[in-house]
């Protein structure tokens, strides 16, 4: 029997209380709390007055035992467990305050995805500035706020501490502490007599102050300017040794703070190299200040820091400017290396709103998409401040210009620009925008560098014609290496008795090369189109206006060029199509896939519908195949077949190194044609009397005559003759005996005929065109250029209008304007470029004889004029450029620069080269738009079943009509109901369905013309004849009766009309 004791009843020995705990002791180290607690509540629950010992049965045993754990359960227990680790999650490093101490890597948002990308997580680095107690926090430093406020608290009691008492001569440059007292109300009395209040003073003083009257010198920095009351009682030595002071004081202190910084070995990250970005942060520490988000601009910052940076700002750059070239130290002192490879480099800071305080910046999206909304940019950050990465601006001289670029965000789509990009730049002034010295167009979105505006002025040069990107891209790099070569002699020679330290090397120096030629073909794509320019068009669209206005009113020659194509690497187009008017202008060029006419008819019957475009004549390479189709364009044409092909075709028959080649072209050309005897005599009198020579020759008819046979004569004397084709049986007959005297000629050196197995079947193909190649009647040939006063010879000069001579030497130049596998956009816009500046020149030309009256400058002129090598070159390219500053000038009142522009006129829909390429390829598969297969005309809206018609076309049509010039002529009374005014009518109605258009080349078709009823009085009734065609009455009828002719019949059901119309009848409704 166990007996247990409570141990805690009154009066129990110690004995029994040890008892009781040796007989606990199994329970208590078994570590079940519940038998515990069920134990201990058991001994509570008793009765109070029961204070006897409890003696229990063996076989019913309290729940203690029952539930008491053995020692071979407890084992089996422990060992079934879960073995719990000690957990280090929880422990954390606390502060002396007691809390969680800051950890930068843990809880600065910036720091640690920095730290989670660095080892290899792909993560995004947050755009919020650090915590406040990170010490990579600008504003903080990781201090807490309380010493930042004291700081500064303490620095501006300072700073005021150190003010002078007033201003004056020794103070002069420093600001006064006088308006910290504008409580006191005394007055000051004026030079003139007048008094000042205080605050008057105060005002005065901050706007001597706002015009940068004085530099505040901070403590711990030398003022690196020296100011001179009166430098005109200077001498010349003395002028001259305060220059050299004023230029080497700045590079003293920047070279000091330079070569600190290096030699303390501050490893620069960035992009550029180690100096400049030591240099930029330098540079931006001094002027660095917290800036204000207001976006009212009469709230301009008017804070204690904004004037210090301010003036802290303007020691480096000057007003107007953002630009700082680095000053040349003196030459007699021992160079840095580090600081000699900065001199005379230039840094950019592209901060609008501190280089030009008051400038309002727009977002240019918001502007383009709602010109009302005032959606202005705000500022953001540089592109410096976070990765120290400096934005380059490659430079003609070869170096590139460094920039730290400020970014701003629209305050109602916020979109990002950077200060750089070519639309904010777009959105300023003029003279705020030349500040930055890259055109807009060339700063492009998301742009990794820029070139400045001589840089990309010589790439579109050397895109056309004389060079491509990739020499442009060598010819950058060997500028920059020869800007190192010139700087290292300069820095080897400075000083030569001290020695000096190792130059940087080469690739420390150049900090970035080049962009390749893929990128620069890129940016010059882009610029080409972009919109970005002073006059708001692109020049790629500027090109494609320029050639939609070209006119003819003479003579026109078209023809296909191939070797072009090869300038295009994926085209698939086989030729190209050119036409050109008399003056030598392109009117229009495409890419077409074979040279048959269906695939330019388009673009022939939109160049016929140009309002200036009235020939005369056509000279073609193939006259007279397709002349139907001509006709059916032009009308009443006069066809000639070129006399360039006409010879080309027996002379690319013959052997060229054959000793009687130049004797068997003379008489080629006399059998063709001949000059004109007046010219010829006034000519061969020149030569033979010495005034064509400048060193006065006398030429003897054996001199003559060689000339004759040589190309000379064709390059030097040929401007002075009018050629005059033979007649038709006549040029049959002479070229009869040309091949007889010609063809058994045999050349003793080489054993070889003149001829070849081609020349006879050529000469008799020939004959059969004698008569195309006649010149048209009533057109006058050549243009008489009259000689200058300081002429010897006195003889005129003739300028031909035939086309096709210019057309084919103009495809010599074509096919060089660009390089060979471009893309065809590219490629459009260097040839379209290349055809509308040369437009320009012809013009230009042109209009250097005397306005185009035939007759050269006058002495005076010449006077006036460039130099005569010099004077073919247009003054002006750009006449939408000239209209603006024309326009700009007028304003102001002043004269107008430029004279005799030429208007750009709007897009008639026209389109060139690859891009009607692209487009002919869709018709030509389409059933309603591919050509006609009898006339061969384009059936697309615009050509074949366009409404209005081309002349001709609607002459035939007329033609055919009976009657179709009667008029008939009807004045009627009418008055507006609304204010009464009454007024004559006068309607005319004819049976003709065409009107022609004065100055025109299309006929308008009649429509029926009704009165509106608000302006008809009761008392007049609508007649027929009121109407275009007496049959048709109303617009509806005249729909139904078109259709009917059209499909031969009509919907069943009565005749529509119009409310208006006599005839029209109201229905009436179905009985139901």
């Amino acid at each position: 029997m166990t007996i247990m004791m409570n141990p805690y009843r009154k009066g129990a020995s110690n004995n029994n209380l040890k008892a009781n705990r040796h007989v606990a002791a199994p329970n208590s180290s078994s570590g079940n709390k519940e038998n515990d607690t069920r134990h201990v509540n058991s001994n509570n629950s008793n009765n109070s007055n029961n204070n006897s010992n409890i003696a229990s049965d063996p076989s019913n045993m309290g729940p203690q035992s029952q539930r008491r754990q053995s020692a071979v359960k407890k084992c089996l227990n422990l060992g079934a467990k879960k073995t719990k680790h000690k957990s280090t999650k929880n422990l954390v490093q606390l502060g002396v305050n007691g809390r969680q101490a800051f950890q930068s890597h843990l809880h600065c948002v910036v720091c640690r995805s920095k730290r989670l990308k660095d080892n290899g997580h792909c993560v995004s680095i947050s755009h919020h500035a650090h915590h406040k107690c990170c010490r990579k926090n600008t504003s903080t430093r990781g201090m807490s706020e309380m010493t930042v406020y004291v700081e500064k608290y303490v620095k501006a009691m300072a700073a005021k501490n150190n003010l002078p008492l007033s201003r004056g001569r020794e103070t002069k440059g420093q600001q006064s502490v006088f308006p910290l007292f504008q409580h006191l109300k005394t007055t000051t009395t004026t030079a003139t007599g007048t008094t000042m209040t205080d605050k008057e003073k105060v005002a005065a003083e901050e706007e001597e102050e706002e015009t940068g009257q004085g530099l505040e010198t901070s403590p711990d920095e030398p003022d690196v300017f020296m100011d001179f009351e009166d430098d005109s009682t200077l001498d010349q030595d003395q002028a001259e040794d305060i220059f050299d002071f004023q230029e080497t004081r700045m590079a003293t202190l920047l070279r000091t703070e330079l070569d600190d910084r290096m030699s303390k070995g501050d490893q620069s990250r960035g992009n550029a190299p180690a100096g400049t970005t030591h240099m930029a942060r330098y540079i931006l520490s001094q002027f660095n200040h917290r800036k204000t988000k207001k976006q009212d601009e009469s709230d301009e910052p008017k804070t204690e820091a904004y004037l210090q940076s301010q003036r802290r700002y303007r020691k480096f750059f000057a007003p107007g400017e953002i630009t700082f070239t680095f000053p040349k130290e003196a030459s007699t002192k021992l160079p840095s290396p580090h600081y000699h490879a900065l001199q005379k480099t230039s840094y950019i800071h592209v901060d609008w709103e501190m280089s030009h305080p008051g400038t309002a910046l727009h977002c240019y999206n918001c502007k383009k998409q709602e010109p009302s909304v005032e959606a202005k940019l705000v500022h953001d950050r540089t592109n410096f401040s976070k990765t120290w990465n400096l934005f380059p601006v490659f430079d003609q001289s070869g170096s590139i210009i460094w920039a730290s670029v400020m970014v701003y965000v629209c305050s109602v789509c916020k979109t990002r620009y950077p200060g750089n990009d070519g639309r904010v730049l777009q959105m300023l002034d003029p003279p705020v925008r030349d500040a930055y010295p890259v055109h807009p167009r060339y700063a492009a979105e998301g742009a990794t560098f820029h070139l400045t505006k001589k840089l990309s002025d010589d790439l579109d040069d050397s895109l056309l014609t004389y060079g491509n990107a990739d020499y442009f891209c060598r010819k950058m790099h060997d500028r920059k290496l020869r800007a190192y070569e010139e700087k290292a002699i300069n820095y080897y020679t400075c000083d030569k008795s001290s020695p000096h330290q190792d130059y940087i090397e080469m690739s420390d120096w150049i900090g970035d090369y080049p962009p390749d030629g893929k990128a620069l073909r890129s940016l010059h794509e882009t610029a080409e189109q972009s919109s970005l320019t002073v006059t708001g068009i692109s020049n790629f669209q500027r090109h494609k206006l320029e050639i939609q206005m070209v006119g003819c009113l003479l003579v026109f020659a078209i023809d296909w060029t191939f070797a072009v194509i090869r300038n295009y690497f994926q085209s698939s187009a086989k030729a190209c199509f050119t036409c050109m008017n008399e003056n030598g202008e392109v009117c229009n060029l495409a890419l077409v896939s074979t040279t048959k006419v269906e695939e330019v008819a388009h673009l022939v019957e939109q160049t016929r519908r140009r309002p200036n475009f009235k020939p005369k004549a056509i000279f073609t390479d193939t006259w007279p195949h397709n002349q139907d189709f001509w006709f059916m364009i032009f009308g009443a044409i006069k066809g000639c077949l070129g006399i360039f092909h006409f010879m080309k075709r027996i002379v690319d028959t013959l052997r060229p190194n054959h000793h009687k080649y130049w004797e068997a072209m003379i008489a080629l050309k006399d059998a063709i044609y001949a000059y004109r005897r007046e010219d010829y005599r006034k000519l061969l009198c020149s030569l033979k009397t010495g005034t064509m020579a400048k060193d006065k020759k006398c030429y003897t008819d054996q001199e003559i005559n060689e000339l004759r046979h040589s190309k000379k004569w064709k390059q030097r004397y040929a401007k002075f003759l009018r050629k005059m084709l033979n007649s038709g049986p006549d040029i049959s007959q002479r070229l009869i005996q040309w091949r007889d005297s010609f063809a058994n000629l045999v050349d003793p050196a080489t054993g070889n005929k003149l001829f070849t197995a081609d020349t006879h079947p050529s000469v008799e193909n020939q004959i059969k065109h004698v008569e195309h190649i006649q010149f048209p009647d009533g057109v006058e040939m050549y243009r008489e250029i009259r000689p200058g006063p300081r002429s010897t010879h006195n003889l005129s000069t003739y300028r031909s209008v035939n086309p096709e001579p210019m057309l084919e030497s103009w495809h010599g130049r074509f096919a060089h304007m660009g390089n060979t596998g471009m893309n065809d956009m590219l490629a459009d816009i260097i040839h379209l470029r290349g055809a509308a500046e040369g437009n320009v020149k012809v013009r230009h030309k042109l209009s250097m004889l005397d306005g185009g009256g035939g007759s050269a400058p006058t002495t005076t002129d010449k006077l006036l004029l460039p130099p005569a090598y010099l004077r073919d070159h247009p003054v002006l390219k750009d006449h939408c450029l000239g209209g603006v500053i024309n326009d700009l000038a007028a304003k102001v009142g002043s004269k107008l620069p430029y004279q005799n522009l030429r208007e750009i006129e709007e897009d008639n829909g026209e389109v060139f080269l690859s891009e009607y390429h692209r487009e002919q390829m869709k018709r030509n598969v389409s059933l309603l738009d591919r050509p006609d297969a009898r006339t061969k005309r384009c059936g697309c809206k615009s050509c074949g079943r366009n409404p209005v018609l081309i002349l001709n076309e609607a002459t035939e049509r007329v033609a055919r009509e009976k009657d179709a010039f009667d008029r008939v002529v009807t004045e009627m009374e009418s008055f507006d109901i609304s204010t009464g005014a009454s007024q004559t009518l006068t309607l005319v109605s004819t049976k003709a369905q065409y009107v022609f258009r004065e100055g025109s080349n299309v006929a308008v078709p009649i429509t029926p013309i009704a009165p509106h009823p608000q302006i008809v009085p009761p008392s007049v009734q609508v007649h027929q004849h009121q109407f275009a065609d007496n049959a048709i009455c109303c617009m509806p009828f005249l729909e139904y009766e078109a259709q009917r002719k059209r499909n031969g019949k009509c919907k069943p059901g009565p005749k529509p009309h119009s409310r208006e119309c006599r005839h029209y009848k109201k229905r009436k409704g179905k009985k139901k």
